[in-house]
This record gives structure tokens, C-alpha cells and sequence, in this order.
């Protein structure tokens, strides 16, 4: 009846609920980037490329919410062997636009954190690290670790309502 799909669907709105099992996301290779990220952060070799790119996954989750073709989710549980990630973010179903925060996590390291950031068009995503979210989390740890250091334990003996703001 004359109605374009980019009219249609622009009015779209709604809630629901992804929880895959078993599953690869194909022309995404999340693990390559956390894997190149890490080796860039360390001095290490640059790992090698998959191809052709995939992100492969134990279970997907995610609750999300739709407005006016906006697709938005703050809670996204990626589970893998070797990693997690963890994430939120916007995906414009008209424009076929996404805009999401992810923060890897290795299963082995508890140290291991890599923020992500993916924007750009649904087919060719440019996926690159959220170096603002690194750069905080580095400078709190190393707050945290001179602080450690320094104080040792003097920091049990403050109270604890100036223990609970102190950022570790």
C-alpha cells in the first residue's frame, strides 16, 4: 500500500530476549581483537587472523528493548572456554547502525581486561579498543597499587565509610 520498509520499520518498538546456545557470530572475530589488543598493551607478537572472520561462542545472552527501530541492551553475556565478554550498547535496525561497549575478560588471567568499542554498519563493523576506558582502568590500578604500597596497613585502620570510597 505505498509503505516503504524504512517507514515501516521505523516505528517498530518492543522488548525480548536472546539466548543462543552453541553459536558463531560470522565477519566478527572478537577474539582475534582482544588477542591483537592484548599483544599491542604487552609488547607481544601480533596473533593471526581468522579467516574468514568469526566469533565463536559457547551461549549468548542478552535482554533488549526496542524504540522507534532503536535496539538497546545494557546487559550482553558472551561465555566462551577462554573468555568472556560483557557489554551494552544501540543497534539502529533502520539504518542498520550499531554502537556497543563490550569489556573482554579472560577465564585464565584475572588480570586480563580489554575494553571494546563496534560501530559502524551491520556488515563491515569497525571494531577497535575503547582506549578512554583503558586508560581508567589503568589509572586506577596503579592508584590502587601505590596506595597499597604506601599505606599498606594503615588502609584497615581508617573507617570504613572512608574505606568504601577509596577506588579498589
Amino acid at each position: 500500500n505505498g509503505v516503504s520498509a524504512k517507514e515501516m520499520f521505523s516505528s517498530l518498538g518492543g522488548s525480548g530476549k536472546v539466548s543462543i546456545i552453541g553459536g558463531s557470530y560470522a565477519g566478527l572475530d572478537v577474539p582475534y581483537e582482544v588477542r591483537r589488543v592484548h599483544a599491542m598493551l604487552n609488547n607481544k607478537a601480533m596473533p593471526k587472523k581468522t579467516q574468514p572472520p568469526h566469533t565463536d561462542f559457547n551461549s549468548l545472552a542478552m535482554n533488549f528493548k526496542i524504540n522507534n527501530a532503536l535496539l538497546s541492551t545494557n546487559d550482553i553475556l558472551i561465555q566462551a572456554p577462554d573468555y568472556k565478554v560483557t557489554g551494552e550498547g544501540k543497534a539502529n535496525l533502520v539504518s542498520s547502525q550499531l554502537d556497543l561497549l563490550l569489556s573482554a575478560y579472560s577465564n585464565n588471567d584475572k588480570n586480563f581486561f580489554v575494553p571494546i568499542k563496534i560501530t559502524g554498519n551491520f556488515a563491515d563493523p569497525s571494531i577497535k579498543p575503547d582506549v578512554a576506558v583503558m586508560l581508567e582502568h589503568t589509572v586506577k590500578k596503579v592508584v590502587k597499587d601505590v596506595i597499597q604500597d604506601r599505606l599498606g596497613k594503615q588502609i584497615e585502620n581508617l573507617p570504613q565509610g572512608i574505606r568504601d570510597i577509596l577506588p579498589f
